[in-house]
């Protein structure tokens, strides 16, 4: 057995305590630790032999997780981190001891109190992958992401972000969600968010800022060494915004198009047209721009590939229209190929995005 998971319903084995397992891969999704079992393992001042071969951990939907674990985890090169809190204070206990070395970081719905915990913990002055999603304060202030970009040193090649809104209110102030000014071996960068009309829905009347651009003017040309810039978004679609769609194919193409839904129009685009073309324009680079149409099985009466064939062939002429009309700083620069690419895609009700892109069963209008 290499690999171990424990669910909800399970306790924490006795035989990783004291036992060598040959596990490299641990999953740990809510199991309980009772508060007199953390202070036992915290005060024994021992590792979990069990533990010392795992180089890949996952841990999540646990607010009190026992730190000695994540260090007893000496060859630990790979962790994903999502809806975990580490016990007051508790990890202050680790600091005289050699800290695992990351490669790899995955954080997910961390407070910033659990990221420095984290911090304490595991060693990422060598790390090469960073996911992080942003958490609602920290596009107002909060520097979970921040502390960890401060102690990367010169190693972090890939950083994917996930943010909860694309859009900000610009406010004429220079604050931004992170300094990429020290990634000097940044080579991708991608950024993740979706179209929520409850969070994003404003005046039009209201500037509006990308939340990537800002992070690109941190980003000094002459060290730039990005390969990669991309932008995933997904929007929802719901029945009227499938008719609208359909209707639109009465149009001869390519003289008249549909055009793209409020989101879509929002000036920040070409802001963050011109910062991506500020630090491509030194060397070759590809700039990807995905758009994905969401839609919940409820609607699969109303959405059938098999007999409506066009369905992505118009969003995806729409959306290339859209493309070609917001990037055009970029698309001029003969160093970079810049592509948008467009899907619809059907998902369960279960699925989170379904749940956040439908908050209430709003409209969206496509046109």
């Amino acid at each position: 057995m290499t690999h171990l998971d424990l669910g909800p319903r399970d306790d924490f084995p006795d035989f990783l305590r004291t036992e060598d397992t040959g596990i490299t891969s641990l999953s740990m999704n809510g199991v309980k630790f009772s508060p007199e079992e953390i202070d036992a393992m915290a005060s024994s001042g021992r590792l979990l032999i069990g533990l010392l071969g795992v180089t890949s951990l996952k841990i999540e939907n646990m607010t009190s997780f026992p730190w000695v674990i994540l260090i007893s985890c000496v060859m630990l090169k790979k962790v994903e981190i999502r809806n975990v809190d580490f016990p007051n204070a508790a990890w202050k206990s680790s600091h005289h001891r050699r800290r695992p070395r990351l490669q790899s970081l995955t954080c997910t719905r961390l407070q910033e109190t659990t990221v420095l915990s984290l911090l304490a913990i595991v060693d990422v002055a060598g790390l090469r992958y960073l996911e992080y999603e942003l958490a609602p304060e920290e596009l107002d202030g909060a520097k979970g992401l921040q502390h960890i970009l401060d102690l990367c040193g010169n190693t972090l090649q890939s950083l994917t972000l996930h943010s909860p809104v694309s859009f900000l209110l610009y406010t004429g102030d220079d604050k931004t969600v992170c300094d990429l000014s020290q990634q000097f071996a940044l080579k991708r960068l991608v950024f993740i968010s979706a179209f929520y009309p409850e969070l994003e829905a404003a005046d039009d009347a209201s500037p509006r800022l990308h939340v990537l651009s800002p992070m690109l003017s941190t980003i000094s040309r002459r060290s730039c060494v990005l390969e990669l810039i991309e932008c995933k978004i997904s929007i929802p679609l719901d029945v009227e915004n499938m008719i609208m769609l359909r209707s639109r194919r009465k149009f001869p193409w390519p003289s008249e198009y549909p055009e793209p839904i409020q989101f879509f129009r929002q000036q920040g685009w070409t802001a963050l047209d011109i910062s991506i073309a500020r630090v491509a324009s030194v060397h070759p680079m590809r700039v990807f721009v995905n758009v994905t149409g969401v839609i919940n099985e409820a609607m699969h009466w109303a959405y059938n590939p098999a007999r409506y064939p066009g369905d992505n062939f118009t969003m995806r002429v729409l959306m290339d229209h859209w493309g070609k009309q917001t990037f055009v700083a970029v698309r001029e620069l003969q160093n970079v190929d810049f592509e948008v690419d467009v899907n619809i895609q059907q998902l369960p009700l279960s699925s989170a995005i379904v749940e956040s892109l439908f908050p209430s069963w709003k409209c969206v209008t496509l046109g």
